[in-house]
């Protein structure tokens, strides 16, 4: 996936924490680092995250399309393209883009997450709660895609749809948020750690 030579990725990933608060900065920057290594797919993913976080929906679904071509098998990629898809409304092509992910192992924390959006995405919300709980148990090596995932089950908790308790996470949603806005976090805060 990475270019050959030196990985530029952790000096990269430093200098966007320098800059961050200045989006404008951090885009040119991944701009950049996406035109000196084109293959290098998890350059657009992170690219895609800050295109989404500027609210640019279709920028940042040609990110993770781009990172999917140069790595098929690039599983949070495929994940959070997805997630993209079904924030944005179009649950057809989320359910599509997923469909690759039925292949990895059963306790795999992307495919248990995939399901439970799944069934968020027909209202099915006891059955994306227990999902999305078992996914996160599971998921032991990106901790800021379980606190998404919390986000998402802590909303699920306050429409009053999930039967039983639901543990709070740090990083409770404003109940006034739209689901837009909560979507955005979702898509935006794993990257920060690319694996």
């Amino acid at each position: 996936m990475p270019d050959a030579g030196p990985d530029y990725l952790p000096d990269l990933l430093r200098r966007l924490q320098i800059l961050q608060g200045d989006g404008s900065a951090v885009m040119q920057s991944l701009e950049q680092a996406a035109l000196e290594h084109p293959g290098d797919a998890r350059v657009f993913l992170l690219l895609g995250a800050e295109r989404m976080h500027g609210k640019d929906v279709d920028g940042a679904e040609a990110a993770y399309i781009a990172a999917l071509q140069l790595a098929p098998t690039f599983h949070i990629a495929r994940f959070q393209l997805g997630l993209l898809q079904l924030t944005s409304g179009r649950p057809a092509a989320a359910l599509s883009t997923w469909t690759p992910l039925d292949q990895l192992d059963d306790k795999d924390p992307l495919r248990l997450f995939k399901t439970g959006l799944e069934f968020l995405a027909q209202d099915r919300f006891e059955e994306a709660r227990r999902w999305l709980m078992q996914g996160i148990a599971q998921n032991q090596s990106n901790p800021p895609l379980n606190r998404d995932m919390q986000m998402v089950l802590d909303r699920i908790a306050h429409l009053g749809a999930a039967a039983g308790p639901v543990e709070q996470g740090d990083g409770m949603p404003d109940p006034e948020a739209t689901p837009r806005e909560s979507a955005d976090h979702f898509l935006v805060s794993a990257y920060r750690k690319v694996h």
